[in-house]
């Protein structure tokens, strides 16, 4: 082989191998890409589930929150029942009880779920303030009742306040109840 010929092979086979390299070298660039892009992906696929992750969480507390409020508020409604039921100077009320234990569980509950103050404080007025067992104490305990009632409809996010008639603020018996 003449120099001439050796000369040319090897410039094909530098710009071959040139040609090869340069090859290589977009291949293993864009392979990096790739590699990369699969890293990004992975990291915002976790980060995306976390975050899912958190949201569910949230959402449980928020729905166990409400379930407490709405069982804690119902419960302080039937204790001011029976609070009512043995305040009231009538001999035709059929007395209900509650224990000092049922009614700090209840004050516990409150405290722990509801969002507005003037809910627990308002019970804790009806409860516990000395009020005098007359026919005053009587319509200041219902007139209270009766505002209680409408924080809770706002409290549990149920509408406005209503107005019921006065005379009806409490329940104190019904014509056809039967006695057992």
């Amino acid at each position: 082989m003449t120099q001439n010929e050796i000369q040319i092979v090897l410039e094909i086979i530098i710009i071959g191998l040139g040609l090869y390299l340069a090859f290589i070298k977009s291949y293993m660039e864009e392979k990096g890409k790739n590699l990369a892009t699969k890293e990004d992906i992975s990291a915002i696929t976790k980060q995306i589930e976390g975050v899912k992750s958190e949201i569910e969480i949230q959402k449980d507390i928020s729905k166990q929150k409400r379930e407490l409020k709405y069982e804690a508020l119902l419960k302080s409604l039937n204790l001011i029942d029976a609070y009512l039921s043995n305040f009231i100077l009538d001999s035709t009320i059929e007395k209900q009880y509650a224990t000092a234990e049922e009614t700090r569980e209840c004050y516990n509950n409150l405290i722990l779920s509801c969002d507005n103050q003037e809910t627990i404080d308002t019970f804790v007025k009806i409860m516990m303030e000395e009020k005098p067992k007359d026919i005053l104490g009587t319509q200041y305990v219902l007139k209270e009742l009766q505002g209680y009632r409408n924080i809770i409809r706002k409290e549990l996010g149920f509408g406005e306040a209503l107005v019921t008639n006065s005379n009806y603020i409490w329940i104190s018996n019904v014509p056809y109840e039967l006695k057992k």
